[in-house]
């Protein structure tokens, strides 16, 4: 072969090769996760993202081998001021995500997955300890009896309130801020993650934690929304009493427990702020309180980080809900 025509060959074959790398790069998916290096038990995040399709979910892998349940890709409208007063809609893409209060600490790794299941990302964080105080709770006779004793009822409650807060619903954005506090001067008098000693009056025991902060005031005490959402459940049950559930976001529900009273039915919207109960002792308490719960996928989180959350300041124009038309 002719020198000349070895050399054009030669270029040929380089030109191929580059268009083939442009191309490969930009076909690339170029992944953002923003995302703290050290991550608290007990604690929820918003792992602001970009570059992931619909349908994507986060996972954690602890360092005990243990994994979390998988925490929905969330999609957030906001509106942008533009010139001559036009208004420029964004998107802002999140996974919300909670690390359980007895999650295994050290480096753990998070797992993104297509809607596929296929593994399309992953990146090492740190899990750190909180210093969780301990209590013991002596129960009389009475609420002995309500927790030891078989009751078909009871194990169907239980049943129905898992599979409420396993519930993930794509289109309920309803939050729009931070969490407020349920109650007016709030006085906390259990806080969150607690390792609960129970000492029932048969002697024997049981060790748990607690997964909500708890409030006392007086039994007229009126009990708020701690942020707008849809009424999932509202009824008496055996353990928790009079309970209200409040769907935020998908996978994310705030819980009122040993209400006196229900000021809300099921299905119906709510505002931050509105009254859905008053306060009172009914199920398993040891007197007058509410239990102020937050669930994320099923994990418990201390409400207080989903209060201090700053993700919101990027939502302060966002539409009001995404599913359910006007709080009406």
């Amino acid at each position: 072969m002719k020198p000349a025509v070895l050399y054009r060959n030669k270029k040929i074959l380089l030109l191929i090769i580059v268009l083939l790398c442009i191309i490969s790069h930009q076909a690339a998916p170029l992944y953002k996760v923003l995302i703290p290096a050290v991550l608290k038990q007990g604690s929820a995040y918003f792992i602001e993202c970009a570059g992931f399709p619909s349908g994507c979910s986060l996972q954690f892998e602890f360092s005990d081998k243990t994994k979390s349940p998988k925490f929905p890709l969330v999609r957030f409208y906001s509106w942008k001021d533009r010139y001559y007063g036009k208004q420029q809609r964004n998107t802002i893409a999140a996974f919300v995500c909670g690390i359980h209060p007895l999650a295994a600490l050290g480096t753990a790794k998070i797992t993104i997955f297509d809607k596929e299941n296929t593994v399309i990302y992953t990146q090492p964080v740190t899990i750190t300890a909180e210093n969780w105080q301990k209590e013991d709770v002596y129960l009389n006779s009475t609420l002995t009896e309500l927790v030891t004793k078989p009751d078909p009822e009871k194990e169907a409650q239980a049943k129905r309130y898992q599979e409420i807060l396993a519930t993930i619903n794509p289109f309920g954005i309803w939050l729009t801020k931070p969490l407020e506090f349920p109650v007016s001067k709030p006085r906390i008098t259990s806080q969150f993650g607690i390792q609960r000693r129970y000492l029932y009056a048969n002697g024997s025991k049981s060790i748990t934690f607690h997964a909500g902060i708890d409030f006392g005031k007086e039994k007229d005490t009126t009990i708020y929304a701690s942020g707008s959402g849809r009424v999932v459940l509202a009824e008496k049950r055996i353990v928790t009493g009079n309970t209200v559930i409040i769907e935020h976001l998908p996978g994310v529900y705030s819980i009122y427990m040993h209400m006196d009273s229900l000021a809300v039915a099921p299905h119906g919207t709510v505002r931050a702020g509105m009254p859905i109960g008053i306060m009172g002792s009914t199920g398993l308490a040891t007197g007058t309180h509410l239990h102020w719960e937050v669930r994320i996928c099923t994990v418990p989180v201390n409400p207080l980080s989903l209060m201090h959350i700053d993700f919101f300041s990027k939502l302060h124009t966002i539409v009001e809900t995404q599913e359910g038309g006007d709080f009406d």
